[in-house]
């Protein structure tokens, strides 16, 4: 049980941030010398969805900034690029249960990168209430980025977001809409494939279940918060250290 929830809130707290969540699983794995089953990993996901819907409902109902059409239009076409370029991988994504060189270098470069677009200049009139159709696309093909073990989803939206000039609170509130259908899509794929493709798993309602999927919204919904509240005070450049930090650790513990 004491596993059972660790992992629950690992993934909460590093779904949305941008650390890659699967490389911290794998670490805090390793550590405990614990083993991620499949029912863990669907229980704590849907945790994770189910508080994104939440903020995200809760955030357009007191800013109203983005209508139902336009989120619909960002999610379909940032994720596009991301959805052809996972279905092509699968086999590779879905057998990566290690932490290799690759993705301690990508844990490093990308905080590298993290500190680096802090200093970018912000331009006011690129927003999220309005984005174009090929800054969308253009956002979208970086978050295929996240791909390469050890990057994070958000980390590459949140460059790709910055390299465009937008201000680190619409970066995060686009980093937040593409991860929905990603984690979403993932959630679903993983289901489908082993629960009727190769029956591997059978999934009961049980009170361990229902706890991980508590842990992992709280721990979830705690992340998103702090850094939709925080991303203009702090920026993303603490991220950056502490992916170098984390990298130089794994680079120690691994070698």
């Amino acid at each position: 049980m004491f596993l059972f929830l660790i992992f629950s809130a690992v993934q909460g707290l590093t779904e949305f941030i941008p650390v890659s969540s699967s490389l911290h699983l794998i670490f805090v794995s390793d550590l405990l010398n614990g083993k991620i089953d499949l029912i863990t990993t669907v229980s704590i996901h849907l945790g994770s969805i189910l508080a994104l819907i939440f903020f995200l409902y809760q955030n357009n109902l007191q800013n109203k900034s983005l209508n139902p059409t336009r989120l619909i239009k960002i999610s379909f076409l940032g994720s596009l690029p991301i959805f052809l370029a996972g279905l092509f991988f699968y086999d590779y994504i879905k057998n990566d249960f290690s932490i290799s060189n690759l993705a301690i270098l990508s844990t490093i470069i990308f905080g590298i990168c993290l500190i680096f677009i802090d200093k970018l200049p912000v331009n006011s009139k690129h927003k999220v209430s309005d984005i174009s159709i090929a800054k969308i696309l253009f956002i979208g093909l970086f978050q295929c980025l996240s791909l390469i073990p050890g990057t994070s989803r958000a980390a590459s939206v949140l460059i790709g977001s910055r390299l465009l000039k937008m201000n680190n609170k619409d970066s995060v509130i686009i980093a937040l809409i593409l991860s929905f259908p990603v984690i979403l899509g993932a959630f679903s794929l993983t289901f489908f494939m082993e629960m009727f493709i190769n029956k591997s798993i059978n999934i009961l309602i049980t009170p361990k279940l229902v706890l991980s999927i508590v842990v992992s919204f709280i721990c979830s919904y705690a992340s998103i918060l702090f850094l939709y509240k925080y991303s203009t005070r702090i920026g993303f450049k603490y991220f950056g250290y502490y992916r170098v930090f984390l990298g130089l650790i794994l680079v120690f513990y691994y070698f």
